[in-house]
């Protein structure tokens, strides 16, 4: 055999031999990376196992889609009914933007307010709210407007039901952490006979307009010429939108599950939680403290 056949027979034996070692070179390489994406997706199984550990909460990608938007849609359409029912709407009166306007408001309600109470004979503090007069600046008299709105409610409800308001105070005003609504409160003290005060209550309970009844303590008046009276103390709340220009640093908390418990703040504040309220029951009736000639025979 000459040198020119050796090296055809060479050519023709070495050509297969690399494309073996081409080809066996790329299925290493392709089971490289195929073995590294086994990994990944081994890894992606053992996480979405640990966010999903009971295998029936398994759902393809498309139905979790739909299953989120619908909850959207539903929770969406839940916080729609629920500020149409909760979330109270200032009457028109009370939406000044006007100084003057807001100071005649004011005025005039302070006036409804004592002329109601002097009409059916009902004791009231002397110092109404903001008597003294409103601020001027329209960020602040707009958020002593709501106030007075509340104050103005509670006060005409007490004066329909209860002998003696003792006191009524507004308290702090709220904010929720994502400026949507703002929350007032007013603490009130009145003393009435058992059936009015629990029509006050129910009254309060059942309002839809924003205001509401938060807490309530129910107990026999401690003055000495009330003993046949009750003592009725509440707090009221107020929710409305909250306002462009409302300058309010305290913000409510709203758990998100009942054993869920938030660290209270100078800045965040939780509202208390409302007591389960108990069943109103009428008081023993108050024995006479003076004995009838017919007792005292039987005292001798």
């Amino acid at each position: 055999m000459d040198n020119k056949n050796m090296i055809e027979y060479g050519l023709w034996g070495g050509i297969p031999l690399v494309v073996l070692l081409c080809a066996a070179a790329y299925i290493f390489s392709t089971a490289d990376e195929n073995n590294t994406l086994d990994r990944k997706v081994s890894a992606l199984h053992n996480q979405y196992g640990k966010l999903y550990s009971n295998n029936t909460s398994w759902v393809p990608a498309k139905e979790a889609k739909h299953t989120i938007s619908y909850s959207l849609a539903a929770q969406e359409m839940a916080l729609q009914k629920t500020e149409a029912t909760l979330l109270g709407t200032l009457p028109l009166d009370f939406r000044g933007t006007n100084y003057n306007t807001a100071a005649f408001v004011l005025t005039n309600t302070l006036t409804e307010i004592k002329n109601n109470s002097e009409r059916k004979s009902v004791t009231i503090p002397n110092n109404l709210l903001f008597a003294q007069g409103i601020d001027r600046d329209p960020n602040i008299f707009s958020l002593q407007l709501t106030q007075l709105h509340l104050y103005n409610s509670a006060m005409r409800g007490m004066i329909s039901s209860a002998s003696t308001i003792a006191s009524a105070d507004m308290g702090p005003v709220y904010r929720d952490t994502q400026n949507r609504y703002a929350i007032f409160s007013c603490d009130v003290v009145c003393s009435g006979s058992f059936e009015s005060m629990h029509t006050l209550i129910t009254d309060f309970t059942n309002r839809t307009d924003g205001i509401g009844l938060h807490t309530f303590s129910l107990k026999k008046s401690p003055q000495r010429d009330q003993l046949n009276l009750m003592e009725l103390s509440m707090t009221l709340t107020l929710i409305v939108a909250m306002q462009e220009g409302w300058d309010i640093t305290n913000t409510f908390v709203v758990p998100a599950t009942p054993d869920h418990v938030v660290t209270e703040t100078e800045s965040e504040t939780v509202l208390p939680t409302p007591p389960t309220r108990p069943a109103i029951t009428p008081p023993a009736t108050t024995p006479n403290i003076q004995a009838t000639p017919s007792t005292r025979r039987r005292s001798r």
